[in-house]
């Protein structure tokens, strides 16, 4: 079996028999791409809200479909949730929390900052 190639006008790259396009972008004439379907927007879950949700987030009631400044609110919700339950009420005992934790990753040769010392490092150079 023997294929027929083409080449590309545009580039010359070989193309199979009936080809109508290729990949550096050169497309046969006549051949208009297809119009997509505009998606339908699907409202954000929260009642009153005019915006269109961008994802779908796992609740405890459900799936909800939230845009993005409803999707944040949650996401801090969870945030200050767990501060609460380990008592860490201020930014000191947040940043103590953090450095306990990303501790291995500074015994392992990798650079922990601390908020500030790029500052300090800019003064004096």
């Amino acid at each position: 079996m023997t294929h027929v190639f083409n080449q590309c006008p545009k580039c010359s790259v070989d193309l199979p028999d009936g080809a109508t396009s290729c990949t550096c972008g050169w497309r046969k004439r006549g051949t208009a791409r297809l119009e997509r379907a505009r998606r339908v927007p699907i409202p954000c879950a929260h009642d009153g809200c005019e915006y269109e949700s961008m994802l779908s987030l796992r609740l405890r009631t459900g799936w909800a479909n939230l845009c993005r400044a409803h999707y944040e609110h949650h996401i801090q919700l969870g945030a200050d949730k767990f501060n609460r339950e380990l008592s860490l009420d201020t930014r000191e005992k947040r940043r103590a929390f953090i450095m306990e934790k990303l501790g291995a990753m500074g015994a392992r040769g990798l650079a922990l900052r601390v908020p500030g010392q790029d500052d300090e490092e800019r003064a004096v150079a």
